[in-house]
């Protein structure tokens, strides 16, 4: 998961859109991994931060994809 995590934060680093391209199945299985994970590093913390407001963002849009 780390390693998968670190790769995702590198990515959306480079990305100027950001979670916004992200699929909605994508999205849903990521979020479910933040909500399950124990031990997350500061780095996975932010991602799992950004992931709900993303889903959060979704979901005011009427797209409930968490």
């Amino acid at each position: 998961m780390k390693i998968r995590t670190l790769f995702f934060v590198a990515v959306l680093t480079a990305c100027s859109q950001g979670l916004s391209g992200v699929s909605d199945r994508e999205l849903r299985q990521r979020h479910y991994d933040c909500q399950h994970d124990v031990n997350l590093s500061t780095a996975e913390l932010q991602v799992c931060h950004n992931i709900r407001r993303e889903c959060e963002k979704r979901a005011a849009a009427g797209n409930y994809v968490c």
